[in-house]
């Protein structure tokens, strides 16, 4: 990655300048609160997952239900599409939180 100027570079203090800061200052706000969010989003997410596995586990059932990943995907495809976030995205995405939260009891 290449280094970014500094915000408190006084080389240009143009009103331009100024002004492209500050929106960029509130900006990455905004995205620092939304990587919180997702964040917490994914916990929470965590934790149904960990609350189903013991279930299945408690009703003998297998942990992993190859049927049910294929829905979720077909679902945040149309999600996703809906919303122009590419397929490759967020098949990634989810391929990463589907395996990252596997069964304790396997």
């Amino acid at each position: 990655m290449f280094p970014e100027p500094s915000l408190t570079d006084t080389s240009d203090q143009s009103p331009r300048h100024q002004s492209a800061a500050r929106e960029l200052a509130m900006l990455r706000r905004e995205i620092d609160r939304l990587d919180e969010e997702i964040v917490l989003r994914i916990a929470q997410r965590n934790q149904m997952t960990l609350r189903i596995l013991d279930l299945k586990h408690d009703g003998g059932m297998p942990s992993y239900s190859p049927d049910r990943e294929s829905r979720i995907f077909a679902r945040v495809r149309k999600l996703a599409a809906s919303r122009s976030i590419s397929d490759n995205t967020i098949a990634g995405i989810y391929q990463l939180i589907l395996r990252q939260f596997v069964s304790p009891y396997d």
